[in-house]
């Protein structure tokens, strides 16, 4: 999912706009195979823990600055297709 980065913003990697759409496009339609399935809470919760310790996490703004993702942690988190990094 994502990874902790103490740098911020595209300057510092984050995808670009163009790129987040196609990368949720991409996560959308396997969420769709995957019968739109949501994690339970704690499941959910676990999730958001070890994204919180990923290099390319921005807690600030709970987003992934990973080039493959991009995702609001927070939403994307809880389709349960997504494997842990």
């Amino acid at each position: 999912m994502c990874q902790r980065n103490e740098n911020q913003g595209r300057e510092h990697g984050e995808p670009g706009f163009g790129k987040k759409a196609v990368n949720l496009a991409k996560a959308a339609i396997k969420h769709a195979v995957d019968s739109v399935k949501k994690l339970e809470e704690s499941k959910y919760q676990s999730r958001l823990e070890i994204c919180g310790t990923c290099s390319s996490c921005d807690l600030n703004r709970m987003i992934c600055l990973h080039m493959d993702c991009g995702c609001q942690v927070t939403r994307k988190a809880r389709w349960s297709f997504l494997p842990l990094r």
